[in-house]
């Protein structure tokens, strides 16, 4: 019972760290706050943020790239795009939704799972606007707001004032 408790706590604290997000708007990734960019997501990316940090948050974008689009995959190197940038994309196909797009040169995180032939799966955390994102990504309603007047029924309508002359 004990290592069971242990097990679901740790699991929220987990999700509490790496909640869901989607990319409002475009937005560059950084290698840190205000930092170089290597990257971007496009709109409607599904993000997991990691940490915020003032106007920025750390987040992880994941997607599938063709295996050609990278180098350094043998031995002990860190796989890396290639010499030109490339597209990651929501499933292994050529024509799923991009979801970001990686510079040259930019070091990824590959998967040993999820991939199919001529694919890889792959990861890159870096930095993006806080502003660029919109809340977790199984928000159906808008949050609550937080402004609590109480609606009344309108009142009778103000009759029109008569001028010289007219009679009320």
């Amino acid at each position: 019972l004990t290592i069971s408790l242990l097990v679901s706590t740790l699991s929220l604290a987990g999700a509490a760290r790496a909640q869901p997000h989607v990319a409002k708007t475009p937005a560059a990734i950084l290698t840190a706050p205000n930092g170089r960019a290597v990257g971007s997501v496009r709109q409607g990316a599904p993000l997991r943020v990691l940490e915020t940090r003032g106007a920025f948050a750390r987040v992880s974008v994941d997607g599938f790239v063709e295996r050609t689009h990278l180098s350094g995959q043998r031995g002990g190197a860190t796989p890396r795009v290639g010499n030109r940038a490339a597209v990651l994309r929501s499933r292994a196909a050529s024509a799923a939704r991009m979801v970001a797009s990686l510079d040259a040169g930019t070091s990824v995180s590959v998967a040993k799972e999820g991939a199919t032939a001529g694919w890889v799966r792959v990861s890159r955390t870096g930095w993006v606007l806080r502003s660029s994102l919109i809340g977790p990504v199984n928000a159906g309603r808008a949050a609550p707001s937080s402004d609590r007047r109480v609606a009344t029924k309108p009142g009778p309508r103000p009759q029109p004032k008569a001028s010289a002359g007219e009679v009320a």
